[in-house]
């Protein structure tokens, strides 16, 4: 569970980070929402198979029972942490222009050249 909690907010932090910095003003509200809902959804639907771990080995007492679901949630870590590692490339954090600064910075500099031509 701590583990959880650390990588929601590190999840949260670099994602928003990345909306900021990514995505035009109108959109990222919608890409905040989107990459929320995913995050929470895959959280609730894998809580979901956690929870029918644990019924489904009910006859097994409630320690052994907690104990499946204890290695069902680090194989699902460990399987996220493959994925994340095997096919996400994380830059370094830099302090780029946004979209809108960089085109406005654009629209200043072709009307500074328009206007010495």
């Amino acid at each position: 569970m701590i583990c959880a909690t650390l990588g929601i907010d590190v999840t949260y932090n670099v994602s928003n980070i990345f909306i900021t910095t990514s995505m035009p003003k109108a959109r990222q509200g919608l890409a905040g929402a989107f990459i929320n809902s995913i995050l929470f959804l895959g959280i609730s639907f894998f809580l979901g198979f956690a929870d029918l771990a644990v019924t489904q080995t009910a006859d097994r007492g409630q320690r052994a029972s907690y104990k499946v679901a204890f290695w069902l949630a680090t194989g699902t870590a460990t399987s996220g942490l493959i994925i994340m590692f095997a096919g996400v490339q994380i830059g370094k954090a830099s302090s780029d222009l946004t979209i809108e600064e960089r085109e406005e910075l654009e629209r200043e500099l072709t009307r500074i050249r328009s206007s010495t031509q």
